[in-house]
């Protein structure tokens, strides 16, 4: 098993929600190397922090901060969040054991609940 890193991308308004992210991270039964926030440039940095994390500035947009994120990730793997998700403490052990009983590059949850927007 190698280490992974965390990038978020946000507008850091998310408040509850990305706190809920945040505590999520920071009871893994595997800790990060690194957790990298991505905002776009001019924006303010959210109030709500584990203390960690790096905060880094892109062009505002899913792709360009998304990008920004794995860029600035020096680990082996990155988990790519969004900054309104809450998963339980192993979760990223649950990602790992699967890349290893697999020889998988590249893992997905299984999303078991899905909303639709917009009708």
């Amino acid at each position: 098993m190698g280490t992974y890193s965390v990038t978020i991308r946000t507008l850091g308004t998310a408040g509850e929600k990305y706190q809920k992210t945040l505590d999520s991270i920071a009871r893994q039964s595997i800790s990060p190397q690194e957790v990298i926030i991505v905002l776009p440039k001019g924006y303010p940095l959210p109030p709500e922090r584990l203390g960690t994390e790096t905060f880094i500035f892109s062009e505002k947009g899913m792709v360009a901060q998304r990008v920004a994120g794995f860029k600035g990730c020096t680990s082996d793997c990155i988990l790519a969040l969004d900054d309104d998700v809450e998963f339980d403490s192993c979760f990223v052990a649950s990602l790992f054991n699967t890349m290893q009983e697999t020889g998988a590059d590249m893992v997905s949850p299984v999303v078991k609940e899905t909303k639709i927007r917009g009708g």
